[in-house]
């Protein structure tokens, strides 16, 4: 997901920017069971759909499933980003803690 522009006006010197937040349709990653476990259901719902409906997954019969991926998906990736930030946060604490400790070790050696 990602914001996109809808459309720009200039008046003047000022310009008037209207922006759109939406979720839009890219092509999604590889669906490997494995590297999505969290989107198993949904993942084997398209796979079906597209092995029983050969043509019509062309025309749009397999929509439903694959939108249901993307929000899966979209919702994986918020959790991995929170996991993550929350680890930043953990390294970044105890890398200060550290320098603080060297900090003080250096400061009592020079006096």
């Amino acid at each position: 997901a990602y914001l996109r522009v809808v459309r720009v006006h200039n008046s003047g010197a000022l310009f008037s920017l209207s922006v759109e937040a939406q979720i839009v349709r890219t092509m999604h990653p590889p669906l490997s069971l494995h590297l999505h476990p969290r989107c198993k259901a949904q993942i084997l719902a398209l796979q079906e759909c597209h092995e029983k409906r050969t043509v019509a997954k062309y025309f749009g019969a397999c929509n439903d499933q694959a939108k249901a991926i993307d929000e899966c998906l979209y919702e994986e990736y918020l959790e991995l980003r929170e996991e993550n930030a929350r680890k930043a946060r953990a390294n970044r604490a105890a890398f200060e803690k550290k320098q603080q400790k060297r900090k003080g070790a250096d400061s009592g050696e020079k006096e």
